[in-house]
């Protein structure tokens, strides 16, 4: 594969030698009009190149019909390539003057976003919807994202290169030196957290407000133990989503849930699915009747135990069931655990899609009574499939919306504190006393 990009990258000066080669060998085969005998190498090699700007040294007059046909070729060829050579060398140019690249270094006290992807796409349109003053420059390294994007009717320049090979150039490309906030969000943890490290590095003299999704709960408190992230703010995507659709999604569904007479039965002890555990306890931390959480994994014991973001829970809120959520007697068992008066609420939280249709039909056919099946989507399926399902009495929470609709808040949390310092820092230079 990289010698099929290296050969991509420099087909033009390939093929500009291969008829430049082609050019001599066939001059010193054939006679010109105006030459009595074949050219020398020497000869050759000149006149090769004056074909490139459409000066021939004379029409092919004797010689064998293959080279001859080669001389006549080449005379066509030469100028061809010459020109595919300079046009690309204006397009350089041009892209070098009014390119992406020229736009970021116009700018000051913008915003660099990495990565334009799910997550990045939604944070540029609330970007730009809430803070219209503030300029944006996006970093992705996608060759199909073009030069400049159209967010919410704003053309916004992307600078396309691998953040992951050379952090610090691109993010000098993108102005890091001038920008006054960064937003990484490139849907790899450590990537994000490097991004804000080396931006962290690269301005130190001023200060850069920089805020980083991370994924990963275990990581996130590693990193705050381990090193002070400097100004960057770590927000865990899956609490974000998972505080939603506690607080605001359910009551949309119509899914009223009250813990002290309703059990949760969570299904999947993953990324989402821990982040739903700890969410529901914060959110009602007064009720007293234990257990009132049921996790249902194929790891629930050891999981409960060792993520990192289930370590506070008070001790009997929740217990553990450890199976397959597809199994009637695994499920069983789950509701077994329950001891509410009212039926109890099941979330479908693992990471396949797939297998949380496949498991909410397969429930919905074995259980009776006014138990709610939730699932969790990626994203949220068609308007049509959805009602479907809500007349089988499954609800569909979308994970990408969710998310997205808790972006807001974020980048509102993150120009608050950002204005916070800007106030200390002000208040601090103003009671300098003088010297």
């Amino acid at each position: 594969m990289d010698v099929y990009r290296w050969f991509v990258r420099r087909w033009q000066a390939l093929s500009l030698a291969t008829v430049y080669v082609f050019s001599v060998v066939a001059l010193t085969q054939v006679t010109v009009a105006g030459a009595t005998d074949p050219f020398s190498w020497p000869e050759a090699a000149y006149h090769a190149l004056t074909l490139f700007v459409l000066s021939s040294p004379g029409f092919p007059r004797d010689g064998h019909a293959f080279w001859i046909a080669a001389v006549w070729a080449v005379h066509f060829l030469a100028p061809l390539a010459a020109a595919s050579v300079l046009a690309e060398g204006v397009k350089r140019v041009r892209r070098a003057l009014t390119g992406p690249g020229a736009a970021a270094r116009k700018l000051k006290n913008h915003c660099i976003l990495c990565g334009f992807g799910n997550h990045g796409r939604r944070l540029a349109e609330v970007l730009i919807e809430n803070h219209p003053d503030t300029d944006l420059v996006i970093i992705d390294r996608d060759a199909d994202v073009p030069d400049f994007v159209l967010v919410h009717g704003r053309k916004v320049p992307v600078i396309r290169h691998d953040l992951a090979s050379d952090p610090a150039g691109t993010l000098e490309a993108a102005g890091v030196q001038r920008a006054s906030s960064l937003l990484a969000a490139t849907g790899n943890d450590l990537l994000n957290l490097s991004i804000c490290s080396v931006a962290q590095a690269e301005t130190r003299s001023r200060q850069l407000q920089m805020l980083a999704l991370v994924a990963d709960e275990g990581l996130a408190k590693g990193v705050q133990k381990l090193f002070n992230p400097g100004n960057a703010r770590l927000v865990n995507t899956y609490y974000a989503s998972a505080k939603r659709l506690l607080t605001e999604t359910l009551s949309a569904m119509d899914q009223h849930f009250d813990p002290a007479e309703r059990d949760l039965v969570v299904v999947g002890c993953g990324r989402f699915g821990a982040m739903v555990v700890q969410t529901a306890v914060e959110r009602w931390p007064e009720v007293s009747r234990r257990p009132w959480i049921v996790v249902v994994d194929h790891e629930a014991d050891v999981r409960l135990a060792t993520h990192p973001a289930l370590d506070d829970l008070p001790e009997g809120v929740v217990v553990g069931v450890c199976g397959d959520a597809r199994s009637e007697v695994v499920m069983r068992r789950a509701l077994d655990a329950c001891h509410g008066p009212g039926e109890p609420l099941i979330l479908l939280c693992t990471d396949d899609d797939i297998g949380n249709l496949a498991t909410a039909v397969r429930l919905r056919g074995q259980l009776k009574g006014e138990i709610g099946v939730l699932m969790r989507v990626f994203t949220s399926p068609p308007a049509d499939l959805a009602r479907e399902l809500a007349t089988q009495g499954i609800r569909c929470f979308g994970l990408r919306e969710l998310i997205a609709e808790s972006l807001p808040q974020w980048l509102k949390a993150d120009e608050a504190e950002r204005q916070s310092n800007q106030r200390r820092s002000r208040s601090s230079q103003t009671e300098k006393p003088a010297e």
